[in-house]
């Protein structure tokens, strides 16, 4: 029933959350620095420790704490607020730092934090292994630790090319765009992050958020916008 439920709140939600649910059970996330708390409160669908903070930074430094982000992903999360992406009806602030999630409207929502933040470090772990294969490492670390990407060959282009379906808000596919260009180091021309969404209403606000808040990010595709490094 619980699932059924979760299922009815939107799809792209439920994948994320499987997502995250899934790679956590075969050991692909770092386990929660508090897995054995009882007393923290946890997601009812996937039992991850709730990260609510009071702010942006409170919550992002929580998403850490939990063993939810790590660098490349976190710089990343750091520097998107999901308050800048919550639904224009009077929205309280202390709403968007809740790590639960928001409902849009037209049957849509912004998926809880701590889904996103798993989904982005699963992101940023398969980004960084391509990074690598294809000529590419981390600054001060080729073992696999933080830092942002430097070319071995500045004539050696790298193509990434992410895909956000179901792009709601906008909130994800910009911090999936600052993974690949502020965190990632990749330059023009080397990634790009395409955007999807069908309702309309949404496709105009989420365009209007990302205009507003990080326009270096925006390209025009087709008939519509994506956010990328340089393209999209």
């Amino acid at each position: 029933a619980t699932l059924r439920r979760l299922r009815g709140r939107g799809a792209t939600t439920w994948r994320l959350v499987r997502m995250a649910a899934l790679a956590r059970a075969l050991g692909l996330l770092a386990p929660s620095a508090c897995a054995n708390d009882a007393a923290v409160p946890r997601c009812t669908f996937c039992g991850t420790p709730k990260s609510t903070g009071a702010t942006h930074a409170e919550l992002t430094e929580n998403l850490r704490r939990n063993g939810l982000l790590t660098s490349p992903a976190l710089e990343a999360y750091a520097a998107v607020d999901r308050q800048m992406f919550m639904p224009p009806e009077g929205t309280a602030e202390a709403t968007a730092y809740e790590d639960a999630a928001v409902v849009l409207g037209d049957g849509a929502q912004i998926s809880a934090p701590h889904v996103h933040a798993s989904a982005l470090e699963l992101c940023a772990e398969a980004l960084v292994a391509k990074t690598r294969a294809d000529g590419g490492m981390l600054s001060g670390d080729d073992s696999g630790g933080g830092g942002k990407a430097k070319r071995r060959d500045p004539s050696d282009a790298l193509r990434v090319r992410v895909l956000d379906i179901g792009s709601g808000s906008g909130v994800m596919c910009v911090l999936l765009a600052k993974l690949v260009t502020s965190s990632l180091g990749l330059r023009t021309g080397e990634a790009s992050v395409l955007a999807v969404e069908h309702v309309e209403a949404i496709v105009r606000r989420s365009i209007e958020n990302i205009e507003h808040h990080h326009s270096d990010l925006l390209k025009e595709s087709g008939g519509g916008r994506g956010a990328g490094g340089g393209g999209g």
